[in-house]
């Protein structure tokens, strides 16, 4: 095993998604959360969008935003690349060559 995929989150528990069902910003979240295999729950944001309490969360009054334990993280791709790194389970993008990610 290398040192990589030691540093890996093993713990998979306190996953949320915030945001709403219809956007395909969160599909694209949870679609990548259930490839990763990574248990999670969804808060429905609807009925908060443009508060207060949603711009703490994400400064630009959109979703998805994700909270892994004290770690809030907003924005699909940074996302995506977030659990892709932080948990175990089938890689979302080659890790050997460079262009290749590209």
């Amino acid at each position: 095993m290398t040192a990589n995929h030691q540093a890996k989150a093993t713990p998979m528990t306190d996953v949320v998604v915030l945001g709403f069902p219809r956007s395909t910003y969160v599909h694209i979240v949870r679609l990548v959360l259930t490839h990763k295999g990574v248990p999670y729950t969804f808060r429905d944001l609807e009925p908060e969008m443009g508060s207060a309490s949603h711009l703490a969360l994400h400064p630009f009054d959109r979703v998805p935003i994700l909270q892994h334990g004290d770690f809030t993280l907003y924005e699909s791709s940074g996302i995506a690349i977030y659990v892709d790194e932080a948990f175990e389970g089938p890689a979302l993008q080659p890790k050997d060559v460079p262009h290749a990610r590209a």
